[in-house]
């Protein structure tokens, strides 16, 4: 794929998702294109806190195990996984077609989406400060989600938008529910609050 190209896919992701995804799908990616590509989403992960962490002094940083490229890399390698088999396993439960590739695909793309508006988010809020990354932030999710419904939809050949979303709801209910038991079972429940 050409800078043309790749530029008008990060253009239509946003804009036209659809005809993003059927792109994306028409590509037709080997298994090893598609492992190459999530080992490098995985590796690029860090790089959307590098704005941040460069003006950033090294006491409000250190110690923060959530900065660490190691612990960024390591959640992304078990979060990319997971996130392509369970949107993989819902679309199939709610009577998708979708192909376990197209959804890697997507799904592989769209995480490095996110990453990208993560870094654009930190550089622009080094100018506006706080107040407007969580903003910029809360956007990026809201857009991210809105594409994975679009993507969902298209990978998964269902008949209606509804049940993209109800997908979609579904697949991150069914991720939480998993991270709670594991955590549970690592000995890492939730915090007991005392009464003051």
């Amino acid at each position: 794929m050409t800078a043309a190209g790749l530029t008008a896919l990060v253009r239509d992701t946003l804009a036209r998702p659809r005809a993003a995804a059927d792109t994306l799908v028409k590509l037709d990616l080997k298994p090893d294109v598609l492992w190459t590509a999530a080992a490098l989403s995985i590796v690029l992960a860090p790089l959307s806190r590098l704005p941040f962490l460069l003006f950033s002094s090294v006491d409000s940083i250190q110690g923060d195990v959530a900065f660490s490229p190691v612990m960024i890399i390591l959640v992304r390698a078990i979060v990319l996984p997971v996130l392509i088999c369970a949107f993989w396993i819902v679309a199939r439960v709610l009577g998708g077609k979708a192909e376990w590739s197209h959804v890697a695909v997507v799904v592989i793309w769209t995480e490095l989406m996110l990453g990208l508006m993560s870094f654009a988010s930190s550089l622009v809020a080094l100018v506006g400060g706080q107040d407007l990354l969580r903003l910029l932030q809360t956007a990026s999710v809201l857009i991210i989600l809105w594409v994975y419904v679009q993507f969902l939809d298209v990978v998964a050949g269902f008949d209606s938008v509804w049940r993209a979303v109800g997908g979609v709801a579904l697949a991150f209910i069914g991720i939480s529910v998993l991270g709670a038991i594991v955590l549970i079972m690592m000995g890492i429940g939730p915090v007991e609050l005392s009464n003051v």
